[in-house]
């Protein structure tokens, strides 16, 4: 993610992939006892867990300003909900995009015990270790591995 107003990039790696749970609206996915289930799972989000995942920041285009934050807490690696992109930590949230996301400073990083380091400049957080941003251009690839 490309931080809007700044020379920051944003970002994230997990190899578990992020699931966008069912719309618990969707009249096609109503009735049975799974969907029922999978509608409950919906509307309250999942975590997928992940000892491999991290995220980092990149800055004025130098390896030396960068920063690498592993996952800590592996159960905790990723959450999965509806109303927004891939989030990387949970409970709290770590790094998230949420609908408008280039709008309205739509994205945050907090303060989290799941990933080791904060990603951004101390400055920027609040006094509830929030901080909030909008975004520029994003990009998300999927990896494949080879038959």
């Amino acid at each position: 993610m490309k931080v809007k107003g700044t020379d920051e990039i944003l970002g994230g790696y997990n190899p578990v992939g992020w699931d966008y749970p069912d719309n618990p609206d969707d009249p096609n996915t109503r009735g049975s006892i799974k969907t029922i289930f999978r509608q409950l799972r919906a509307s309250f989000g999942f975590n997928k867990n992940c000892n491999d995942s991290f995220t980092f920041s990149l800055r004025n285009g130098t390896i030396q300003n960068s920063i690498l934050s592993r996952v800590k807490e592996p159960e905790l690696a990723i959450y999965c909900e509806s109303y927004c992109g891939p989030i990387f930590g949970s409970g709290p949230y770590y790094l998230v995009m949420i609908n408008n996301f280039n709008q309205d400073k739509g994205c945050f990083c907090r303060k989290s015990p799941a990933y080791e380091n904060s990603i951004r400049n101390e400055s920027t957080y609040d006094e509830y270790g929030m901080s909030h941003f909008s975004v520029e251009e994003y990009e998300i690839f999927q990896i494949n591995k080879k038959p």
